[in-house]
């Protein structure tokens, strides 16, 4: 399934004349970003594309990469279909055509308050509020501990999915607007966070969430997580396996390491343990998977892997659902008897995305939830009045659009607390 190419300017405005300007704009409301639709779309539609550029980036700083990345058939799109056209506006294309109008940034001609907030992680939540707190006065200080910021951005997505030049071009312009980021620093090792709290009027935690080693097969070579497979993926660091790749997993994560597999040339199955339609994936990013020849196999668990020094094959275990359990989707239950062999050289685990197991040693004082994430209030407020959450580490892992969102409202309650003394 070929992806279609950025609209020129001719489609960008024929495509914008079509929207009906919906007075209560549906399609705003299904954007976690709030991005204001109607307006950017109206902008196109008399040609002032670098002023779409601009009302788009009031509400989210990282506009052409979540016009690439976010599901806007399940969001906006999904909303603008419910207001009578035959097909949808394609937003997430005009969105896209109106970021390519980018212009680099320039220091905020704003005046400084003499405020620091500290933020850990590069990802998109905190590139949002560091963008707001630097549009106020705030100086923002991103703390990443890769050579690189932008989280899943940089090391998850693969490549020919997101552009990291695009990347790596909003991530400028969040410090072009007077954001610095320090990459190398990793909390627990180079400070703690009894140290920002003490040294910054603030502090802003997002960390991301984090995949577990495998522990299944962890001594035998050809046994990797999703994450580590698809940072040495984006790093140029693979070539094609030999043999039946394994990915374990239904999100999107699993899909990104699939995929990335198959663009290198490896045949690849899919292994998950409920039907597709519980699949958290998003559908087009399983209709893409297939389209790339990735092959499933629904109601099935690696149960064990087989080899000497490196995986041979893996014993798999027929699964059929139970009852519903705490998300709502019934619950994969083993079938006795049902093992079989499957004959693969590598096996990538992409399951139980969630927060680091020493958490609570890195974040002490901080409240965590009953799944292990961090507790906020409706301002992203943590348990701590001078620490604030979100992304992944709140959300347990949703759209770049939703990071961008909890950092954007995260900043407006930061920036209010240190206005109130």
């Amino acid at each position: 399934m070929k992806e279609q190419s950025c609209f020129n300017q001719q489609q960008a405005v024929i495509e914008a004349t079509r929207c009906l300007m919906c007075h209560d704009a549906p399609c705003q409301q299904g954007c976690p970003a709030k991005v204001d639709v109607p307006a950017f779309i109206r902008n196109i539609r008399t040609r002032n594309f670098e002023e779409a550029n601009r009302t788009i980036k009031q509400s989210n700083v990282l506009s052409g990469t979540c016009a690439k990345v976010c599901p806007v058939n399940e969001q906006c799109q999904e909303k603008c279909s419910q207001s009578g056209l035959t097909k949808p506006i394609k937003i997430g294309k005009l969105q896209e055509f109106a970021a390519s109008y980018e212009k680099k940034a320039q220091q905020l001609p704003v005046a400084r308050t003499g405020k620091r907030v500290a933020l850990v992680g590069g990802g998109p939540a905190s590139l949002a509020c560091a963008y707001e707190l630097s549009k106020a006065g705030v100086e923002a200080v991103i703390l990443e501990r890769n050579e690189l910021a932008g989280g899943m951005l940089t090391y998850g997505i693969p490549n020919f999915r997101l552009s990291k030049d695009l990347v790596h071009s909003e991530i400028s312009f969040v410090q072009g607007c007077g954001a610095s980021i320090k990459t190398k620093q990793t909390l627990g090792k180079d400070f703690s966070l009894k140290d920002l709290i003490k040294d910054y009027d603030a502090v802003f935690l997002g960390l991301g969430a984090s995949e577990p080693s495998p522990t299944e097969g962890k001594k035998l070579e050809g046994v990797a997580a999703a994450v580590d497979y698809l940072s040495d993926f984006n790093a140029g660091k693979l070539t094609c396996p030999k043999g039946t790749v394994m990915v374990v997993g239904g999100g999107n994560t699993a899909i990104d390491a699939a995929t990335a597999a198959k663009a290198l040339g490896a045949q690849v199955t899919i292994l998950y343990r409920r039907t597709e339609a519980e699949m958290p994936a998003w559908k087009e990013e399983i209709a893409r998977a297939r389209s790339m020849g990735v092959n499933f196999l629904f109601l099935a668990a690696p149960s064990g892997l087989v080899g000497e020094k490196s995986v041979e094959a893996a014993i798999v275990r027929r699964m059929e659902l139970g009852e519903p359990d705490e998300s709502g989707r019934r619950r994969p239950v083993e079938i006795a008897g049902s093992d079989f062999s499957m004959p693969c050289s590598l096996v990538i685990y992409a399951i139980s995305q969630g927060t680091p197991g020493d958490l609570s040693e890195l974040l002490p004082g901080i409240e965590l939830t009953s799944k292990r994430l961090v507790k906020v209030d409706e301002s992203f407020r943590t348990s701590h009045p001078g620490v604030f959450a979100g992304g992944d580490l709140v959300n347990g892992g949703k759209t770049v659009a939703r990071a961008v969102f909890e950092g954007k409202t995260a900043a407006t309650a930061i920036i209010r607390a240190l206005s109130e003394g």
